[in-house]
């Protein structure tokens, strides 16, 4: 059975695209503001726009593991420690 999983596709290009994106954003907008909230919200904003464009949401498909825990060698020496006690 597969399934799959999103994450964060993040390697070295990615990052150097986040970091250049970062560097080109004017900032003096948000920092013209007297409001510390306003400031918060609209830095957050900026940043996470840029985030989520740079590090897009990746599909990965894996097997399943379905492996029984704890595995039937463990029972029995379980099962063989409660005779000895």
């Amino acid at each position: 059975m597969l399934i799959s999983t999103l994450i964060k596709k993040i390697d070295k290009f990615s990052i150097i695209d986040f970091n250049t994106k970062l560097s080109y954003e004017t900032w003096e907008d948000i920092f013209a503001e007297n409001n510390v909230n306003t400031i918060f919200n609209k830095l957050l904003n900026t940043y996470l726009r840029i985030f989520y464009f740079s590090f897009p949401l990746k599909e990965v498909n894996h097997k399943s593991c379905n492996k029984a825990w704890p595995t039937p060698g463990i029972n029995i020496s379980h099962v063989n420690k409660r005779k000895l006690i």
